[in-house]
């Protein structure tokens, strides 16, 4: 075997191209620690008591102090998101609540089989989530301004539906209309909401069932990202919901303005489109064009009452992130990586071999 000669020349220019390699082989080495860490929940407790945070004022670093002696993948979002974790002062100071909620949903995560909601407000606007039954998560209705998220807890058995009302207006003893979705004419909601409503629908069990639905219709993008999920325990734990905005391409049999996209159903109310009646199965109410629309614009989402195949998912023993206006972020910046990732390589093998011949 030859020796190789040391050529400065060579180095100088192979060094660039190996350095990138490295970056582009293990993104993840150089994530952020918080949002990339499975926590260990009793240590995140623990650390909060040691470290007296029971309402850290440094969110990111708390949690890169957690992370330390955290055990887990690196591939697995956390719940809290340093970015937009909570805005829970202001809303602790606004109902009054003595106990910090980033404390209690800590303690509350270490409870057996509590499930963590965070619901997360990505549309450029305020929105009013409802949730029913609702005990568990403010009386079933608070305010989410842009860019605001909200950390609830759930335990198993809890089976409820989560929706986002829009363009409410509501006084200061939580009574007003909504423009789309609204549960009567109170903040906290006691009912389902008015179609039309895109729904994130959820049973807690053993293995935990989870869908988002627009059999009542759409007037938001939802999706729901399971996190810390257990695979093994038969579920699947992917990522249910619609990113797409249907009220672009609603057809004007089913559209409400701009705001909102009712369901064939709900327009028509004919047993075909609803499917009962002789309809009533999954044989005899097969999706129409309606629901085919929907269906091609949001395909991990119930497009008509019998579209189970693809659109009710399985978990077990995880937690649950819902994103409203959800977008699937990163498929050009994917692609850039991707691309690099055998171009540097590929580039670099040439430009060797071509100074060493």
């Amino acid at each position: 075997m030859p020796s190789i000669p040391f050529s400065p020349l060579r180095f100088s220019v192979l060094l660039p191209f190996s350095l990138a390699r490295r970056l582009t082989s293990a993104p993840t080495r150089f994530a952020s620690t918080g949002s990339w860490v499975r926590f260990d929940w009793a240590n995140a407790l623990r650390f909060a008591s040691i470290y007296d945070d029971d309402d850290p004022s440094d969110l990111s670093g708390f949690f890169q102090r957690v992370s330390i002696c955290n055990r887990g993948t690196v591939r697995e979002k956390a719940p809290f998101s340093i970015k937009r974790v909570l805005e829970y002062r202001n809303e602790e100071q606004r109902i009054g609540r003595k106990e910090s909620i980033f404390l209690s949903t800590l303690r509350a995560k270490r409870s057996e089989g509590a499930r963590i909601f965070t619901m997360i407000n990505d549309c450029k606007e305020t929105i009013w989530p409802a949730v029913i039954p609702g005990e568990k998560f403010e009386g079933g209705g608070f305010v989410l301004k842009a860019g605001q998220s909200m950390v609830f807890t759930a335990p198993v058995g809890w089976s409820g539906r989560i929706w986002g009302r829009t363009g409410c207006s509501f006084d200061r003893d939580g009574n007003g209309p909504c423009e789309t979705a609204s549960c009567g004419s109170t903040l906290k909601c006691g009912v389902a909401g008015k179609t039309p409503a895109t729904l994130a629908e959820f049973t807690l069990a053993k293995l935990d069932f989870y869908d988002v639905s627009l059999v009542d219709g759409y007037n938001l993008p939802i999706a729901i990202t399971p996190v810390n999920g257990n695979k093994h325990g038969g579920g699947n734990c992917s990522v249910a919901g619609c990113n797409s905005d249907l009220r672009e391409n609603c057809p004007n049999d089913l559209a409400v303005k701009t705001v909102a996209c009712r369901s064939a159903c709900d327009v028509f109310d004919t047993d075909q489109y609803c499917c009962r009646g002789t309809y009533g199965g999954p044989s005899t109410c097969p999706p129409t064009q309606y629901s085919k629309l929907f269906k091609s614009a949001c395909p991990g989402a119930y497009s008509y009452a019998y579209d189970d195949r693809s659109s009710l998912f399985t978990c077990s023993d995880g937690d649950y992130i819902i994103t409203f206006c959800s977008k699937r972020k990163g498929s050009g910046a994917t692609t850039i990586k991707s691309i690099f990732s055998w171009i540097i390589p590929m580039f670099a093998t040439v430009i060797s071999w071509w100074l060493w011949i």
